[in-house]
């Protein structure tokens, strides 16, 4: 027997609760624990990727460049004194420890990048953006921007207003068709975005406790049937928001030669796609009008959001 496969074993054994098998993008995976409430948060922040839950974020047209084996990841927390207030917690991915900590909001924090890092590595034939992307009538707007741009609370607040959900994390562009693939991870809500929010505030008391770095919050959460049609959607628009408390919210045309290099440099492993690569995004750009948006006031923003994709027709 491999040491690889004595450390499963001891992990399994040590870990008798099990979430549901998931799947985001071309990974599957499940949560495994000695304290069954990890599994239960897990499958409620999740449940748009159950495995049986409508396919959706695994429908895809296949290409030539598109990866047609999965990936599958197994994610292990385990609590030395899961009915004591302080006590110290590991996790696992694939048999290795990548955490030890006594704060519930860093193994979340943590499971949650691991979750998200294994479906980005696992899907090889679309570009990759950092973005968080929504839809409505099957024309998707990209929103690429850095972390703490205040991505994540422009998409929740587009969601609540009616768009559908493809991800706040990253658009998956087939370079082929430049059509976006959904991504429906939960949203990542910072403490910043929590007061816009209160009706998502957690309410369990294992939730709350581990959710003091971050509300991870199911698509459902804000709008029941947030979650669009598994089929990839056509790009209607481009725009790149960045919050600035300062000004007032504002839209205005962003140079397309701006824009293909913000998509570059905003996308994963873009040198790995090559001149296609590049071409792609060239190709998208010219097609779509492109916007850098000033938040400040979100109902104005998904105002001008709104506003955008219905001129786009």
């Amino acid at each position: 027997m491999t040491a690889d496969l004595r450390v499963e074993r001891r992990l399994d054994s040590a870990a008798p609760h099990r979430s549901s098998q998931h799947r985001l993008l071309d990974a599957t995976w499940s949560v495994a624990s000695n304290d069954a409430r990890w599994c239960a948060l897990v499958d409620t922040a999740y449940a748009a990727c159950a495995a049986d839950a409508n396919a959706v974020g695994t429908a895809h047209t296949k290409t030539a460049h598109t990866k047609t084996a999965h990936t599958k990841a197994a994610f292990v927390i385990l609590d030395d004194a899961p009915d004591e207030p302080a006590s110290r917690l590991r996790v696992f991915v694939d048999g290795v420890r990548v955490l030890t900590t006594d704060a519930p909001g860093a193994v979340l924090h943590r499971v949650a990048w691991e979750i998200t890092r294994a479906a980005i590595d696992s899907e090889r034939g679309s570009i990759l953006v950092h973005a968080g992307v929504v839809a409505r009538d099957g024309r998707a707007v990209v929103l690429p921007a850095p972390p703490d741009a205040g991505k994540s609370t422009l998409v929740a607040a587009l969601v609540a207003a009616g768009f559908d959900y493809l991800s706040d994390e990253a658009a998956v562009i087939d370079p082929g068709t430049l059509r976006c693939r959904p991504m429906p991870r939960p949203l990542g809500l910072d403490p910043g975005s929590w007061p816009l929010f209160p009706e998502l505030a957690p309410r369990d008391p294992f939730v709350v406790e581990c959710s003091a770095a971050m509300w991870l919050v199911a698509p459902d959460a804000l709008r029941p049937g947030a979650i669009g049609a598994a089929a990839p959607a056509e790009i209607a628009a481009i725009v790149v928001p960045g919050y600035d408390p300062r000004r007032a919210t504002t839209a205005a045309p962003l140079p397309r030669a701006e824009a293909l290099t913000l998509l570059s440099e905003h996308s994963f492993d873009f040198a790995g796609h090559g001149r296609r690569g590049f071409r792609s995004l060239a190709r998208l750009v010219a097609a779509v009008p492109c916007r850098r948006l000033s938040v400040r006031e979100l109902d104005r923003a998904v105002a001008e959001i709104e506003a955008l994709i219905e001129t786009a027709r």
